[in-house]
């Protein structure tokens, strides 16, 4: 979830840099769970840009300064029902007790927020900006007397070069007497 928010915040981001500009990518300032992934990924959007990626700033013409604002996975539970709980039993130990619903919906949210600044690497002049942008991923999971179903935006609807394999009560199994 995190870095499907995360891919959909880099898609928002612009840098500002002419057609093989030489970039360096600035990560002193970027701290958050998963940052190789997310460094990762601006790297390639900026060469799918035409960016001319270096390795130091003295190579540069243009510093590229990246920034989190939120890299999380918030959750939310709602539901009609009884909680579970502990029920004491005398002369005994405690017994935990599930959880009973009518109804009951799970929401996870994937949320990631970046800023981008771009400087001349010679000046250190201000050239532009971008952001705050944000990306989001959800999964909600609602079940009614138990009878379940999810909506997300995680996975894709469709994955035509990786078919899902049949689960087991596909299996056709036949028995052949001798």
């Amino acid at each position: 979830m995190i870095s499907t928010a995360a891919d959909r915040a880099i898609e928002r981001l612009t840098f500002g840099i002419p057609v093989d500009g030489r970039a360096f990518l600035d990560t002193a300032h970027f701290e958050s769970y998963d940052s190789s992934y997310v460094i990762g990924g601006i790297r390639q959007k900026m060469a799918r840009e035409g960016a001319h990626l270096v390795e130091s700033r003295d190579e540069a013409a243009f510093i590229v300064e990246i920034r989190s604002g939120a890299l999380s996975i918030n959750q939310r539970r709602d539901y009609v029902g009884i909680g579970g709980f502990e029920m004491p039993i005398p002369l005994s130990d405690a017994v935990q007790l599930p959880m009973a619903s009518l109804y009951e919906e799970d929401t996870h949210t994937g949320l990631a927020k970046f800023i981008v600044t771009t400087y001349d690497a010679e000046t250190w002049k201000f050239l532009h900006t971008s952001g705050p942008v944000f990306g989001i991923s959800w999964i909600d999971e609602s079940t009614l007397v138990g009878i379940g179903w999810r909506d997300t935006n995680v996975v894709p609807e469709k994955f035509e070069d990786q078919p899902r394999p049949p689960r087991m009560g596909q299996y056709r199994i036949e028995l052949q007497s001798w």
